[in-house]
């Protein structure tokens, strides 16, 4: 059914936390990752992605490797950038908004110094948990990496309230139906 998305990978669903509209002004809306791209995605990893999604005109949703541009700008190295997991140390940080009225104490390192203003919009699991608000802020990119089982694996970012850090990784197949938050780049 709805609430279930797991093994509905062809719906753009896209959801409110708690389905409380109070929250939309501040945290947006959560996407699973085929709404995030709009049905398009690109294995290729471009730079600029070139691909809209839901973004609005004039703006693009950015691939793994323009997420790895801004984290090396920061001061990732770019060994690190290339890595999973945890990466970094204090990018993380340079990209959360600085205080506790949205991130849960400690807001660790976040200092805000890039002006992105991360905020913790927290997610929507597969099954239709809505979890991490105030906690985690995570980010699909329009990269879809295709694993050995030929299942889809799209790309995100994840922010912590408990972490300087920045996670980089490449959901298993199941992941592609969390719903997350996007942020949207500028056209050149």
């Amino acid at each position: 059914g709805m609430e279930d998305t797991r093994y509905d990978t062809t719906n753009k669903y896209y959801f409110i936390y708690n389905n409380d509209t109070s929250y939309i002004s501040t945290y947006g809306l959560l996407y699973i990752w085929k709404a995030a791209v709009n049905g398009y995605s690109s294995e290729e990893d471009q730079k600029p992605s070139e691909i809209q999604g839901v973004c609005p005109a004039g703006w693009h949703l950015p691939s793994d490797s323009e997420w790895k541009e801004l984290e090396i700008y920061l001061g990732m190295s770019v060994q690190e950038a290339n890595e999973r997991s945890w990466r970094g140390s204090i990018e993380g940080g340079m990209l959360k908004e600085a205080g506790t009225s949205h991130w849960a104490h400690p807001n660790m390192g976040a200092t805000n110094e890039s002006g992105f203003f991360a905020l913790p919009g927290g997610n929507r699991s597969m099954i239709g948990n809505y979890e991490y608000l105030g906690e985690k802020g995570s980010f699909w990119t329009s990269t879809n990496h295709i694993a050995y089982n030929q299942t889809h694996n799209p790309a995100y970012r994840l922010l912590e309230h408990d972490e300087a850090r920045i996670w980089r990784y490449q959901g298993f197949h199941d992941y592609i139906t969390y719903a997350r938050s996007v942020r949207c780049v500028r056209d050149e």
